[in-house]
């Protein structure tokens, strides 16, 4: 039985593989950005590898504020920009996070605007914000969780009030509460969208809260274009947490 599940997961990870290497030159994608608060420095972008499902950490040099980055992309996947190089919070508002695709994109950056970054030339991530912006209120309740927990553990820190440690017990009913309601909006997009790489991305941001069966239900319903791309991969592994290995043996 582990023999088959073996071999099965092989092919499987072999057939990804092998479609994901096909047209490459259709896969490349171009990132011209400026920083409005600053002319030099560096910036990084981390994104998954085209090649071989790795990720990679690309520096640019600021001129006048300008930056390029550009290579390739498997399908689509996150990626991350760190217009800070002293930070390491992901969450931090120097940090630019977005889908990048084959695409010709724009980044315009202030931190201190809201949204701090203006990102145009990309199909996906103009529809990953038309949908941000349609569950607003929720994101916007996760957020202010967030930060009114962090606000209580600062306090419980200087303080020691049992009041306190009271409030704090009830956080997290609140927050499965809010993430729930967005876990239930996200899936019926999914369902109405199953071609979409914003499907992709929207599942895999739920991957570690859903049973293994739900997963793997959910995946299934995905086009064969979103389960190739590096989206899909990731998904995949989580699902078949073997394929970890096998992506490092057959393909590093």
């Amino acid at each position: 039985m582990c023999n088959f599940f073996l071999t099965t997961v092989v092919l499987l990870a072999l057939s990804l593989d092998g479609l994901s290497q096909t047209n490459s030159t259709t896969n490349e994608f171009l990132i011209k950005g400026k920083l409005l608060d600053r002319d030099t420095g560096k910036v990084v972008l981390r994104y998954n590898n085209f090649t071989k499902n790795i990720y990679r950490n690309d520096t640019a040099i600021l001129k006048n504020g300008e930056f390029i980055f550009s290579g390739v992309v498997n399908g689509a996947c996150e990626a991350i920009l760190w217009t800070n190089l002293k930070t390491v919070n992901i969450d931090d508002k120097s940090v630019v996070r977005f889908l990048l695709e084959s695409s010709n994109y724009s980044i315009n950056f202030n931190e201190d605007r809201k949204p701090s970054a203006i990102i145009t030339g990309s199909k996906v991530q103009k529809e990953k914000e038309n949908w941000d912006n349609e569950k607003f209120s929720l994101l916007e309740a996760k957020a202010d969780f967030y930060k009114r927990a962090a606000t209580l553990y600062q306090e419980l820190q200087n303080t020691n009030l049992p009041a306190i440690q009271t409030e704090i017990n009830k956080m997290p009913h609140q927050k499965d509460s809010i993430l729930e309601l967005i876990r239930m909006k996200d899936t019926k997009y999914i369902r109405a969208n199953p071609s979409s790489y914003l499907s992709g991305y929207l599942l895999s941001q739920h991957s570690r809260k859903l049973t293994i069966d739900s997963l793997q239900h959910i995946y299934e319903i995905l086009s064969l274009k979103v389960k190739k791309s590096s989206i899909g991969r990731g998904l995949l592994a989580d699902i078949y947490p073997l394929t970890k290995v096998v992506y490092r043996f057959y393909f590093t």
